[in-house]
């Protein structure tokens, strides 16, 4: 795929700002994370991205605009469950 010449990503939108964010997120400072841990880290970060976005090309790129919306909002209700549940673990 030949990408247009004319289009300017934001730097803020590449990978590593996004892996950057989430552990900012989720409170992890990086100085502190064994290096080995880090690059886990990333490369399951990395691994996740990647699948998201073959997802969304391959499957819900195929739906009507409304379903499409319908789909990603199932998708952002099913990580924020996932989170409160990480988060109530935590507490116990």
């Amino acid at each position: 795929m030949t990408l247009p010449t004319n289009f300017k990503m934001p730097s803020d939108w590449t990978i590593e700002h996004h892996f950057n964010d989430y552990l900012k997120r989720v409170g992890l400072d990086p100085r502190r994370i064994l290096p080995h841990q880090l690059h886990e880290m990333r490369r399951t970060f990395y691994a996740a991205f990647g699948i998201a976005l073959l997802h969304l090309r391959d499957d819900v790129g195929t739906l009507s605009d409304n379903d499409a919306v319908t789909a990603m909002e199932i998708h952002m209700q099913d990580v924020a469950k996932y989170f409160t549940n990480e988060v109530g673990r935590k507490e116990k």
